[in-house]
C-alpha cells in the first residue's frame, strides 16, 4: 500500500518539541491522522469488489462501471482493469460478476499462495473508526494476493463456506484491515461455469454475517482495480476465449447489500461491455514495517513517547489525536528523523481531568512510502498536582501484540519525574496489518 508520495518534512526534533507545545496556536487539523485502509473497495476483473454499507440500505443506486482490457485476441492473457463509482447511496458487501462464455482462469494449483497478481487502487469517505460520521477521506493502494482455497485451512475464513458453499477454483484477496481490532479481508471466489465455460466469481467484502460496528464506510466511493493477465512469474492469470464470442458479450454484475434496518437486501444489476486499451498500472511496493513496543512515559507536567524500530527510515510521523466530549476530532502531526526512537511533547497532550481523550501514533516513512501506523490510546484521566499521589502501576501496551496491555511498574514506565498522574487507563493498542 502506498500512501501517496507526501514530501520529505525536514525539520529538528527542536522544531517538533515547538509545534506539540504551542497550544492555541495549533491550527486544528479535520482529518483524524490515522491512514484509515477504508473497507469501500469495489473490485471488479473476472472478480469484483463492493463496498459494506451502512445499516440503512433503502436508497441503493446503481453504480458507474468501465471495464478495460489490456487486449481482446483470442485466447491471450489480457490485463483487466476495472473503474467502479458510486456517488450517493448505500455500498454493498457482495457481488457477484460473470464473464463472457469462454474466459479462463487460474487455478489454485497454480499459483503460489501470496502471490501478487493485481492491485486495487480507491478512495472513499469513512468514520477513520474513531468518529461518529463518515467524514474522513481515505485513499489507498492495496495488493491483490492468491490465497488458499483449501477449506480445512486456518488461513480460509469460515464464513465463506457458509457464504459461498464448497470448495473454489481460485481465490485472490486484498487486506484491507484498518487496524489489528479491526480486521477485514476481501476474498474473490472464482469458478467456471461448466455449461457456458463462463468465469464465476463472488466477491466478499470482510464478513457480512458480522460486519465490524465502529468502522463505517459511505459514499462517495471510487476504485480502480487492476488485474494482471499472468503473474510476475508469467503463470497465466486471465485468459480470453477462443474463439471470441460474436457479437460481443458482456461481463454481468450483480451487486448485493447489507439487509436494511427492515432485514431486506437490495440488488442492483449491470451489464458492462469492456473497451480494448492500454492498461498502465505501476507496482506495488512492499511496505516498510511500522514501528512496535509504542510506549507512553508522563514525566510530571508533560510526556514522552518511545518505540522501537529495528530498520531503516527516512523519518517518523508523529500524530497526537484528541477528541472532545461531543466526538470532535483534532490531529496534530509532526516529524522526527530516522534515528529518533523517542519524542517528548507539551503539556496540552498529557490526558487531564475534564480535558479530551488522547491518542497517539507514529508512523514510518521510508522512499516515499508509509508504513502502517503504530498506534496507543484512547488514554482518559488527569494530571492535575502534586497534591494527587501517581498510581501503584499504570497499564501499557505490549510490544506487538494489539492487546490493552499489561500492568509494568511505574518506575518502569515514567522513572522518577512522575509525581501527578492519577489513573490512566489505555484503550485498545492497534496495529495495522501488512496489506500488500
Amino acid at each position: 500500500m502506498v500512501w501517496g508520495h507526501r514530501p520529505p518534512v525536514s525539520t529538528g526534533r527542536e522544531c517538533l518539541a515547538v509545534n506539540l507545545s504551542s497550544g492555541p496556536a495549533f491550527n486544528w487539523v479535520e482529518a483524524v491522522p490515522l491512514r484509515i485502509l477504508s473497507l469501500s473497495l469495489l473490485f471488479a476483473s473476472s472478480c469484483a469488489l463492493a463496498t459494506p454499507a451502512s445499516s440503512r440500505a433503502h436508497e441503493f443506486n446503481q453504480p458507474v462501471v468501465t471495464v478495460t482490457l489490456s487486449n481482446r485476441e483470442p485466447g491471450r492473457h489480457p490485463t483487466l482493469q476495472t473503474v467502479i463509482q458510486l456517488d450517493a447511496g448505500a455500498t454493498f458487501d457482495q457481488v457477484t460478476v460473470v464473464s463472457p462464455p469462454g474466459s479462463g482462469i487460474a487455478s489454485d494449483e497454480d499459483i503460489p499462495d501470496g502471490t501478487i497478481v493485481g492491485r486495487l487502487d480507491g478512495e472513499a469517505m469513512t468514520n477513520a473508526i474513531v468518529r461518529p460520521s463518515c467524514d474522513v477521506l481515505s485513499t489507498f493502494a492495496v495488493a491483490i494476493r492468491e490465497a488458499t482455497t483449501n477449506l480445512a485451512s486456518p488461513d480460509y475464513p469460515a464464513y465463506l463456506s457458509e457464504l459461498a458453499p464448497g470448495r473454489h477454483r481460485l481465490r485472490l484477496v486484498a487486506d484491507v484491515s484498518p487496524s489489528a481490532e479491526v480486521p477485514v479481508l476481501i476474498n474473490y471466489l472464482s469458478d467456471i461455469e461448466p455449461a457456458t465455460g463462463s468465469v464465476v466469481s463472488h466477491i466478499i467484502v470482510g464478513n457480512p454475517l458480522a460486519p465490524p460496528q465502529q468502522f463505517k464506510t459511505c459514499t462517495p466511493v471510487k476504485s480502480t482495480t487492476t488485474v494482471f493477465g499472468t503473474t510476475p512469474q508469467g503463470t497465466p492469470l486471465l485468459t480470453n476465449a477462443d474463439p471470441i464470442p460474436e457479437p460481443q458479450q458482456a461481463f454481468e454484475y450483480t451487486f448485493t447489500s447489507r439487509p436494511d434496518d427492515d432485514g431486506h437486501e437490495h440488488s442492483q444489476a449491470i451489464s458492462v461491455f469492456a473497451r480494448e486499451e492500454e492498461v498502465l498500472a505501476e507496482p506495488i511496493f512492499e511496505l516498510p514495517p511500522p514501528p512496535a513496543n509504542l510506549r507512553l512515559t508522563l514525566l510530571g507536567s508533560t510526556g514522552r513517547l518511545e518505540w522501537d524500530y529495528d530498520a531503516p527510515a527516512d523519518q517518523f510521523e508523529i500524530d497526537v489525536t484528541l477528541t472532545d466530549a461531543a466526538g470532535s476530532n483534532a490531529a496534530y502531526p509532526t516529524f522526527v528523523g530516522g534515528d529518533v526512537r523517542e519524542f517528548e511533547f507539551g503539556e496540552q497532550f498529557v490526558p487531564r481531568c475534564g480535558g479530551p481523550v488522547i491518542r497517539y501514533s507514529v508512523q514510518a516513512y521510508r522512499a516515499d512510502v508509509f508504513s502502517l501506523v503504530e498506534e496507543i490510546g484512547p488514554f482518559s484521566g488527569c494530571v492535575e498536582g502534586p497534591d494527587n499521589p501517581p498510581p501503584d502501576a499504570i497499564r501499557a501496551p505490549n510490544a506487538g501484540t494489539g492487546s490493552r496491555g499489561a500492568a509494568l511498574p511505574v518506575g518502569v514506565l515514567v522513572g522518577f519525574a512522575l509525581a501527578g498522574a492519577t489513573a490512566i487507563t489505555t484503550g485498545i493498542v492497534t496495529r495495522r496489518r501488512r496489506s500488500r
